[in-house]
């Protein structure tokens, strides 16, 4: 009988290679679709994700290979039921994973890879601990066979344990900053201004008791069908099946929040605020997630819908929609508009005389705040912008639009980015926000132009999450198993977040939709929401027509020369100087700002950056007034490094020569670079991407001080950023300005 040479491939049947080459090459192509399409805002900023989890993919496709080629040899030893179980298993598990909002291709792709590795680990001890149990050992070194096999079975039992402790855990939180220091000066101010306990108690509930109801089954549908792209195929059918409805026949359905018609005083209306989510699960009622903010602004005298677009959002086979389903999210929210309209003209409805039209404000979470961009600009359009058979007629009174963590750039109408006026903005982010890892929405901050009598801010929430503006789900910036990569530890809880949330936001609507100057404070002082958190750094910037413009670096092609007022800039003891674009903390995505990029090295003498002024300029300051600039320290600490906040301090010189010096710190604290690490892969992540993001930070330089100390301050001839000559640094300086303190009351 001739015999066959034994190779490695011996134990394989002749279908069994290429078929095991077919499922791994199947494999690489649905983890590579799947890790693109999964979660992220847009290609250029889902790459961050995607690159994060490009490591695991790998060393999983390894192991999955390297379980193939086992397979091959102990497939015949396998009972038939071990592989109905393990089959059963990985339907089990991808339904299970399917539910959690897991695409189906990555969910099958996950448990073909968990099932059977864990079944055959199961397997293996088993056959180990049989292997320790036997006496049969007719070589005689059984004690060392044994101790082998012990040896292999705790360490891989240990290395398991690892790594399911890690992969399982929150993450870590010994990258944060430490929290900020109180300011003696901020207290006092605190202290000696009764108005800013009041603003502080905008965060809490108001005097209205609330009512909820819901609307949707007594509305006319819409047909969105011109405004995105069919879902096709499966998904489509999945989609027309799970709803009832296709994109011709959407309704329009949401839920309110609104003060009880028994605290209604004679004809007293309130104001409408729309919200609208994001991209989440489409099975999940994501539009019930804001009932904290709908319950707060209700209290405070609103009338709060935050609307239902789960059929825009993805389902368990993918973006059925392609991402190209804003223009259709923005289009609803005014469509929403008009049916409040058409109830509050309406004597037979319950909202009959009850809605103030001439107030709205839009507020979006997500890709919802994208949306609601890209509303505010369709409700000033006569027609589409890009299909301009598709009339628009809409006209409503939008005062302002909040958007928190917002996706930038899905839309683009025209071609062009969205630019808005005549319009108040709020944008609000987290910086350890799992989704949205970059701070995206920036780049639409900078392209608002509010007016001359409007505003608009920010607030970056160091320890923020995506998931935290939202009560569904909580703590899960990601579906099962990514969401397990997110750094949880790291991030605030979503009751803080939430409570941070609620003060901003009515703040906003308060003084953006009512009028109520004074609750502009809350967005341009940071420490009164100090009060509220004052464990946690939060960055804000603010910017309104009261604002006088010293140096603005966008558009100076000279670094010496300021080309909007005619100052002059000098430098002494600075390595560099020069303007430079804002970019983000990964890809070099810009941010659509230019600011002065200041860096400098410890040395014996002082380094100082100097703004001249012209007498016309110098002429508008007074007492009553504030100097206004912006700050980011943009030094990048070592790995486990925590910098201290640099020592930086303004100085004003008159034209007689006196000078007054004060130091940024004793006014309000200086924040370090707050690094952040989103992802428990903190070196991969490091490697990647900056270890933090440049926000800017606004700092409010009252003048009465150095009037008293005897400056002419209407002739001011210099202002000078002087550094500690014992530390090195680097910040960006933008957005120096002065404003009267009467344009905040």
């Amino acid at each position: 009988m001739k015999t066959r040479p034994h190779t490695i491939f011996s134990g394989l049947p002749g279908a069994r290679l290429p078929a095991a080459a077919v499922f791994l090459f199947s494999s690489i192509a649905v983890l590579a679709v799947a890790v693109w399409k999964v979660r992220g805002v847009d290609p250029i900023g889902s790459v961050p994700v995607g690159l994060l989890v490009a490591p695991l993919a790998i060393a999983a496709l390894l192991i999955c290979a390297a379980v193939l080629l086992l397979l091959g040899f102990v497939v015949q030893l396998i009972p038939r039921s071990f592989c109905y179980a393990v089959a059963t298993g990985v339907l089990a598990l991808t339904a299970l994973l399917a539910l959690q909002g897991t695409f189906v291709p990555m969910a099958l792709l996950m448990a073909l890879i968990v099932v059977p590795v864990h079944a055959l680990l199961g397997g293996g001890f088993g056959a180990v601990i049989k292997a320790l149990r036997s006496r049969n050992d007719p070589s005689g070194r059984a004690t060392l066979r044994r101790a082998a096999l012990a040896g292999f079975a705790l360490v891989s039992a240990g290395t398991y344990a690892a790594w399911l402790v890690w992969f399982l855990g929150a993450g870590s939180e010994a990258h944060l900053a430490a929290a900020p220091l109180p300011v003696a000066a901020a207290e006092a101010a605190n202290a000696a201004d009764p108005a800013a306990l009041q603003l502080l108690a905008l965060g809490d509930p108001g005097p209205y008791q609330v009512e909820r109801s819901s609307y949707g089954l007594q509305t006319d549908s819409v047909d969105i069908s011109s405004l995105l792209p069919a879902a096709k195929g499966l998904d489509g059918r999945v989609r027309r099946r799970y709803w009832g409805f296709d994109e011709t026949e959407v309704p329009l359905a949401g839920v309110v929040w609104a003060p009880q018609i028994s605290n209604r005083v004679g004809a007293e209306t309130y104001p409408l605020v729309v919200m609208v989510h994001g991209n989440h699960p489409m099975h999940r009622r994501a539009e019930l997630g804001y009932d904290y903010l709908g319950e707060q602004l209700a209290s405070h005298g609103y009338i709060a819908v935050s609307v239902e677009q789960n059929f825009l959002n993805f389902s368990w086979l993918g973006e059925g929609y392609q991402r190209q389903e804003i223009p259709a999210r923005a289009w609803l929210l005014l469509e929403h508009l008009r049916l409040w309209r058409g109830w509050s003209a309406d004597p037979a409805s319950p909202w009959f005389d009850r809605v103030d039209m001439s107030q709205i404000a839009l507020v979006g979470h997500s890709r919802g705040g994208e949306a609601a961009a890209a509303a505010a600009l369709f409700n000033g359009l006569s027609a589409h912008p890009d299909r301009p058979e598709i009339k628009f007629d809409f006209g409503f009174n939008i005062s302002g639009v909040v958007a928190l963590a917002p996706s930038e750039g899905f839309y683009r109408p025209g071609g062009a980015a969205i630019d808005l006026e005549a319009v108040d903005y709020l944008l609000l982010h987290g910086g350890h926000d799992g989704d949205v890892a970059l701070f995206m929405g920036l780049a639409q901050y900078e392209r608002v132009s509010p007016g001359a009598d409007g505003f608009k801010a920010l607030a970056y929430l160091y320890r923020g999450s995506h998931s935290g503006f939202s009560t569904t789900p909580a703590h899960a910036d990601m579906s099962f198993p990514f969401g397990q990569l997110v750094n949880r530890a790291a991030q605030l809880e979503p009751a803080a977040q939430q409570r941070l949330t609620r003060l901003y936001v009515t703040a906003f609507v308060e003084a953006s939709l009512r009028g109520r100057r004074q609750a502009r404070a809350v967005l341009q002082r940071p420490w009164i929401a100090g009060q509220l958190m004052p464990d946690e750094w939060v960055l804000q910037r603010y910017r309104d027509g009261g604002r006088s413009v010293i140096a603005d670096f966008d558009s100076d092609a000279d670094p010496t020369l300021g080309s909007e007022t005619g100052v002059v800039f000098e430098g002494a003891g600075l390595d560099s100087w020069a303007n430079q674009e804002v970019t983000l903390r990964a890809l070099g995505r810009q941010s659509g700002n230019r600011a002065r990029a200041i860096s400098w090295s410890a040395a014996a003498t002082e380094a100082h950056f100097s703004v001249k002024l012209p007498a016309p300029v110098s002429s508008m300051l007074t007492s009553d007034g504030e100097l206004l600039f912006s700050l980011a320290d943009t030094r990048r600490p070592l790995a486990g490094q925590r910098l201290e906040p640099l020592s930086i301090a303004l100085q004003l010189t008159d034209r007689s020569g006196k000078t007054g010096r004060v130091a940024l710190d004793s006014l309000q604290p200086l924040p370090p670079p707050l690094v952040i690490q989103y992802s428990k892969l903190g070196a991969v992540e490091r490697a990647l991407m900056h270890p933090q993001e440049a926000v800017l930070h606004s700092f409010r330089v009252p003048l009465e001080p150095a009037a008293a100390a005897g400056l002419q301050l209407d002739a001011i001839a210099e202002i000078r950023f002087v550094f500690d000559p014992e530390q090195a640094g680097s910040i960006l300086l933008d957005e120096i300005g002065y404003a009267p303190r009467s344009s905040a009351r």
